[in-house]
């Protein structure tokens, strides 16, 4: 016997769905394909309210066994996270109109719920000087100004150079310098910060803009 023979898509398989309309309506889900529908429509056709159930058991694990969606998280998660488990209930429910008369073991939402689009966010508009480094890098200055000084404001100045040397290196290319960047802050501070980077002292980046190992230099 086939080793698949008893997976839920292979016992369903066997049961007559595997005739494929390219005609037909569109589906709700997509991810789950036709025969998952169809599992469905079938499932609604079933008299006996105990028989219906077991067979929804049925397709709930044929959808967890078609959805990629999570195939990265593993089989252990498609299996046992409520979460996971709650949702599939929650499509099937919605695949049958909400029609399919169960005892749910889960409390089922109206997929329209938490399908509605949010409203959109507003962008925040705001000049920047050098749009190339970010309005992040902007902020982060921002806070370097009012620090005291000592290492962490030493510390956090350097992350902003090399965090400005890598967008620096997006945008232009190569020929990226440390006196670059400390001119650049420098204008950001209005003369308030100057600094002066050591030559090993910010990250290097070659041709491909790929840091480079220090060590390298």
């Amino acid at each position: 016997m086939n080793a698949d023979s008893d997976t839920p898509l292979s016992k369903f398989n066997r049961i007559q769905f595997m005739d494929y309309d390219n005609n037909a309506q569109q589906l709700l889900l997509p991810e789950y394909g036709r025969n998952i529908l169809k599992m469905v429509e079938h499932a609604l056709t079933i008299p006996d309210r105990d028989e219906r159930l077991e067979y929804a058991k049925r397709i709930i694990e044929a959808m967890g066994a078609v959805d990629m969606n999570t195939e990265e998280l593993g089989e252990g998660y498609r299996k046992y996270s409520y979460d996971y488990t709650t949702k599939l209930w929650d499509h099937l429910a919605y695949l049958s109109h909400y029609e399919l008369d169960i005892d749910y073991p889960v409390e089922i939402t109206r997929l329209s719920v938490y399908s509605t689009r949010p409203d959109r966010l507003p962008y925040p508009q705001r000049n920047m000087r050098y749009r190339h480094y970010g309005v992040l890098v902007e902020q982060l200055i921002e806070k370097v100004k009012d620090m005291p000084d000592g290492n962490l404001k030493k510390s956090t100045l350097k992350a902003a150079g090399n965090r400005m040397k890598r967008n620096l290196a997006d945008w232009k290319g190569d020929g990226i310098t440390n006196d670059k960047v400390a001119s650049d802050i420098a204008e950001y501070t209005d003369g308030e910060i100057s600094p002066t980077f050591e030559r090993h002292e910010l990250i290097k980046i070659d041709t491909n803009h790929r840091v480079k190992n220090p060590n390298s230099y």
